[in-house]
């Protein structure tokens, strides 16, 4: 379960990428992404590495998801499922779907999500009900922002 080894890495990495951003560059920048145990929360340095990686599209980290500045609040994580995600029967109510970070969690085969609402909550990486919802850094009016 270590982000920078999975295969959902590499899915995002090199093929999602690459259909997002194919005909349109300009303004997608590169991110530094920690892959350290400070950015997984406690209890996993067996499972992240001291690697930083430097991605355009990326899933969030544990600390992402608690810091401030990306979201206000717990409400602020809710994600709209697409019709996509769903007919994959990823895991929704109220019209919000839970999604995984990259962030280990305590155990060899778990990983951390953000459930339909909002909180942060460990599970079995095979478990198929999570979506993703990754992130990217662009230029907009000249300045850097980042969006999910």
């Amino acid at each position: 379960n270590n982000y920078r080894l999975s295969s959902l890495r590499e899915y995002i990495h090199d093929e999602m990428t690459d259909m997002m951003f194919h005909y349109s560059w300009n303004n997608v920048t590169s991110t530094s992404i920690d892959n350290s145990p400070s950015s997984a929360g406690y209890g996993v340095d067996d499972y992240c590495d001291s690697t930083t990686m430097i991605e355009y599209l990326y899933l969030p980290s544990l600390s992402n998801y608690t810091n401030t500045s990306m979201f206000a609040d717990r409400e602020a994580r809710y994600s709209k499922p697409t019709d996509y995600a769903l007919s994959y029967a990823v895991y929704q109510t109220n019209n919000s779907a839970a999604y995984w970070t990259r962030s280990p969690a305590d155990g060899p085969n778990t990983a951390r999500v953000v459930g339909s609402d909002g909180y942060l909550n460990n599970s079995i990486v095979t478990d198929r009900r999570y979506g993703i919802r990754p992130a990217c850094s662009i230029y907009v009016n000249n300045a850097m922002e980042s969006f999910l």
